[in-house]
């Protein structure tokens, strides 16, 4: 009997299809807010694939849909010690289950989807982009009770593919003895 596959534990609320996959006010936008150590961070709904429970990613590898696993509290400097879901999301510009990229990566856990006005999205002010040194959390929601990051996955990827590819640079270096 084949290994069945972890199930999705992405909490929705009443008509998330029909505000996620046929929003009818195109000036609102369907996030996931979710916590990564002390940061508050959101992901645009329509780039998550899924979310299962774990810190680790255990899907079976396809050639068609390749997954890049990313240590995101290790990237961020934050602990990862009460990981408990694993988001995978697009790592291309687009949207669905369809073929291609992937990124998965820890989360301390997921809230319910909320759906905002495009207006709560911004630019990250002066002061904190000097302060944040990566490129894949590319601006702030504001809500009226909080704000969080603005995570891009498909940046994310990339950014992680450097980070390996520097490290594989390095150590080729090491080996050649410099």
């Amino acid at each position: 009997m084949p290994e069945s596959a972890p199930r999705d534990t992405l909490k929705t609320g009443a008509g998330w299809k029909a505000a996620v996959l046929k929003p009818r006010d195109r000036a609102r936008v369907s996030l996931l807010p979710v916590r990564v150590g002390p940061h508050l961070v959101a992901i645009e709904a329509m780039r998550i694939i899924a979310v299962f429970p774990g810190a680790v990613y255990v899907g079976e590898d396809d050639p068609k849909k390749p997954v890049r696993r990313v240590d995101l509290h290790g990237i961020l400097g934050v602990s990862g010690t009460q990981s408990c879901e694993t988001i995978v999301a697009r790592a291309d510009d687009r949207t669905g289950r369809g073929d291609g990229p992937r990124v998965a990566f820890a989360i301390d856990g997921a809230e319910r989807l909320v759906t905002l006005p495009l207006e709560a999205l911004g630019p990250f002010p002066p002061v904190a982009r000097e302060q944040i040194q990566v490129d894949f959390l590319v601006g702030v929601v504001n809500e009226p009770d909080r704000t969080s990051f603005l995570l891009d996955p498909a940046r994310l990827s990339r950014w992680a593919a450097a980070l390996e590819a520097g490290r594989a640079r390095g150590a080729e270096e090491d080996a050649r003895g410099r």
